[in-house]
């Protein structure tokens, strides 16, 4: 049995504020996460140990599915479509038609767009904080935070 962020839609414990969700690392996973979570209704914080947001640039090929996941801002990271496969061996080749393309992504502008849904949605992002470790504490949990090296 689980539940979603949507099902326990910030549901205070004992009338208090909802617990603030911690995610580490701006990825495209991170980000997507926080933006997601704080939808949900959930206070999120970004933290990201590099000072800002400057995500190498690279391709990525993913399937179709992307797009119904990403929705918009799929999109403005999608720079071509495959929609065949050419095989070639010992002369011969053969063709493999997809019936739905794959997608080649450009990873620098889809971290772009998750980092300004993420903070559309309410996230805080904080950058230049390192995370070192978590521990318990008397309320629940400690993180061990580093800031500015």
């Amino acid at each position: 049995m689980y539940t979603t962020v949507e099902d326990d839609k910030a549901q205070p414990v004992n009338g208090s504020r909802p617990r603030e969700v911690i995610v580490v690392g701006a990825s495209a996973a991170g980000l997507f996460a926080a933006a997601n979570v704080a939808r949900g209704g959930r206070p999120v914080r970004v933290l990201e140990s590099k000072p800002r947001l400057e995500p190498a640039a690279r391709t990525l090929i993913v399937t179709d599915h992307f797009r119904s996941q990403m929705a918009v801002v799929a999109q403005q990271s999608v720079i071509n479509e495959i929609r065949r496969f050419e095989l070639f061996t010992d002369g011969r080749s053969a063709q493999i038609a997809l019936k739905k393309p794959d997608l080649i992504i450009e990873r620098s502008r889809l971290i772009a767009a998750l980092a300004r849904d993420a903070r559309q949605a309410g996230a805080s992002l904080c950058f230049d904080s390192r995370f070192l470790g978590v521990g318990p504490n008397e309320r629940g949990l400690r993180l061990a935070i580093e800031r500015g090296g």
